[in-house]
C-alpha cells in the first residue's frame, strides 16, 4: 500500500483526534512505515516509525494506537501508556462510567483525553526510567478491573491492600 493510500484512509475515514495525531506524528519525524487497509471490512493497520514506534488501526469503526518504545520491539496498549506515564491508577485515567467520550474522538477515550493531546508526553516518556514498571502496574490494574472475580484479580487486591494501596472498589 502506498503512502498516498494510507493519508487517503486517515483523511476520509479517521476522527478528528486520530486524524490530528497522525499530522502530529507526520510532523514530528515520524514515517509510515508500513500500512494495510482493507476498504471491504473497513479496517486499516498503519504503522509510523521514529523513535518509537507507533501502530495506529481500525476495525469496524473502533479506533486503536499502541506505541513500541523502538522500532521493532512488541506495542503497547495506548490505554496502558496513559494511565502510567499521567501516574493514575488505571480506573482513574478510564472509570468504569466514563459515558460517551467527546465528538472527534476515538469512542473508547473518557471525555477530556485525547490521543493529540496526550500522544507527545506519552512519546517522550516512553524510554524514560521506572517505565516498564509503571507499565506493568498499569497492566494489573486493567486486569482487575476488567476481570474482577478472576484469582489472579483477587489476589492482586489483597497484596495491594496489604501495602495500603488503592483498589478499585476504593474509589
Amino acid at each position: 500500500m502506498v503512502r498516498g493510500a494510507a493519508e487517503e484512509f486517515i483523511e476520509r475515514f479517521a476522527t478528528d483526534d486520530v486524524r490530528a495525531a497522525v499530522y502530529w506524528l507526520l510532523d514530528n519525524g515520524y514515517m509510515l512505515a508500513g500500512s494495510q487497509i482493507a476498504t471491504s471490512d473497513w479496517s486499516a493497520a498503519l504503522v509510523y516509525s521514529g523513535d518509537a514506534e507507533v501502530h495506529v488501526g481500525v476495525e469496524r469503526s473502533q479506533w486503536y494506537l499502541d506505541i513500541a518504545p523502538a522500532p521493532g520491539e512488541p506495542p503497547i496498549p495506548y490505554d496502558l501508556l496513559v494511565a502510567a506515564q499521567r501516574a493514575q491508577t488505571y480506573w482513574d485515567s478510564f472509570p468504569a462510567d466514563m459515558g460517551v467520550g467527546l465528538p472527534g474522538h476515538a469512542r473508547q477515550l473518557p471525555p477530556g483525553l485525547s490521543w493529540r493531546g496526550t500522544l507527545p508526553d506519552v512519546l517522550a516518556w516512553i524510554n524514560g526510567r521506572d517505565v516498564a514498571e509503571a507499565i506493568d502496574r498499569a497492566r494489573d490494574q486493567r486486569y482487575v478491573v476488567m476481570w474482577p472475580d478472576a484469582p489472579k484479580a483477587k489476589q492482586l487486591r489483597q497484596c495491594w491492600r496489604a501495602q495500603r494501596l488503592p483498589t478499585p472498589d476504593q474509589t
